[in-house]
């Protein structure tokens, strides 16, 4: 069955940790990390500066889950298509033909709900349209607490939606990962 996984960046693979080098080893990723930062120019055309820290053990294991044939990742971050871009270059996140579920075709609210909610919800009835209930997705998303967000995954056929809301300063977690990987097979 085909398993479409919707990823963030902010919060998710990019750390919003300022604490000094322990987060990695505390989170339970060890390795060590990877740090730098992007030049970037954001969906408002505004160019700034972002730092990015990432487990390389992370990068690995998402590398090694996007690679399965019935896994589609999908982006679903104000990064856009910044996001294929730079962060294989930056990271090694080997996502370069990742497709954008993207922040262009919506207001930050749209009819009150949250851009990346009415993106998904669109989304899925378009797909459900074509495909009938024969795929499943995982979102992952460092605010999935959002009004509605739960409220509508957990509308959805049991089995269908797997809902990932990693602590931001962290990203996902080893445990979430491992979540994830067992959805998807």
């Amino acid at each position: 069955m085909r398993t479409y996984l919707f990823s963030d960046v902010d919060g998710v693979i990019n750390c919003e940790t300022k604490d000094d080098d322990r987060w990695l080893d505390e989170w339970g990723w060890g390795q060590g990390h990877g740090s730098a930062e992007a030049l970037v120019t954001n969906w408002s055309g505004e160019v700034r500066t972002m730092p990015l820290r990432w487990s390389p053990f992370l990068i690995f294991r998402l590398n090694r889950l996007a690679s399965i044939h019935d896994v589609q990742p999908i982006w679903l971050t104000t990064w856009c298509e910044l996001a294929s871009e730079r962060l294989p270059q930056i990271t090694g996140l080997d996502c370069s033909d990742w497709p954008v579920l993207g922040k262009r075709e919506y207001d930050e609210w749209w009819d009150g709900e949250w851009w990346k909610l009415t993106a998904l919800r669109n989304w899925y009835d378009e797909t459900t349209h074509d495909h009938g209930d024969e795929f499943r997705f995982i979102w992952i998303d460092d605010q999935l607490r959002r009004r509605g967000c739960l409220l509508w995954t957990a509308s959805l056929p049991e089995g269908q939606v797997l809902t990932i809301n990693p602590v931001s300063r962290f990203g996902i977690s080893p445990e979430e990962m491992d979540q994830i990987e067992r959805f998807a097979q």
